[in-house]
């Protein structure tokens, strides 16, 4: 199955920083009274940072009954609906966000993710264009790489990579984007363009131990096996035994050194 590009951390970054402008940190009980008018919506976003959110759902609805036209406690409600699953509830608060702020590109842009999760994939293209077109939304690469995925999906590399790349020129430092760019060179044996990827993946996240198994890969295949025996090591140095790709790394290593012998 496809994966949708990551909303759920954008999303509560999206939130905190709309707390954080109201004057709230973490939410907790001790902090926020009854009588604050944003009271249930820092026990919604307190709901969310414990991972729970169906208590998230309960404290929203609870906020939305104080000011139906509040856009942070739309945003949240459907945010939280989106990550139990009621894609049909999360959908209608987003749409209702829309309606009453047709530029706010977040909430366009979590619509298309939502199609998505629905099956409506020509629906979610149009969405994310929408939200591409968008002059004031400053998180466009998020829809060009959701919209990389579905191309993806479809066997549309070139589209894809084309999506990907843009959405790199925009933020240049964009991780998620940067790993789907190097998949797709690493899977369609591109070895110098996957080793760039993956090298520049790895000055960004030195302590993750992917970016550095497939650096090697991508080495190995462009016969840099110096460089690839030194890439994998580095793998091994941030990586436990317990990590999915320890045995083909391990693999990787052992044929590395018999190249070498």
């Amino acid at each position: 199955m496809r994966s949708i590009a990551p909303v759920t951390m954008v999303a509560v970054a999206l939130l905190l920083a709309l707390s954080a402008c109201i004057g709230g940190g973490r939410a907790t009980g001790r902090e926020a009274r009854p009588e604050q008018p944003n009271f249930h919506y820092q026990l919604g976003i307190a709901a969310l940072q414990d991972n729970k959110p169906q208590d998230a759902v309960v404290e929203f609805n609870q906020a939305l009954r104080a000011d139906r036209k509040d856009t942070r406690v739309i945003y949240g409600l459907g945010h939280a609906y989106f990550i139990i699953q009621n894609y049909d509830a999360a959908r209608e608060q987003m749409e209702r966000l829309i309606e009453l702020d047709p530029e706010n590109g977040d909430a366009v842009n979590y619509l298309g993710n939502i199609l998505e999760k629905q099956g409506r994939e020509e629906e979610a293209i149009a969405t994310y264009e929408r939200a591409m077109s968008m002059p004031t939304y400053r998180s466009v690469h998020l829809p060009m790489h959701n919209l990389s995925r579905i191309y993806l999906a479809r066997g549309d590399w070139a589209r894809a990579e084309k999506m990907l790349i843009q959405a790199l020129r925009r933020v240049p430092e964009y991780l998620a984007g940067i790993a789907d760019l190097a998949h797709i060179y690493l899977n369609r044996s591109m070895w110098p363009e996957a080793v760039t990827q993956w090298d520049l993946f790895t000055k960004l996240a030195p302590k993750a131990p992917d970016g550095h198994f497939f650096l090697a890969t991508a080495l190995a295949g462009d016969g840099k096996t110096v460089a690839a025996r030194l890439a994998i090591g580095e793998y091994f140095r941030v990586a436990g035994t317990d990590h999915p790709l320890y045995a083909d790394a391990t693999a990787l290593r052992d044929r590395l050194d018999e190249q070498v012998r």
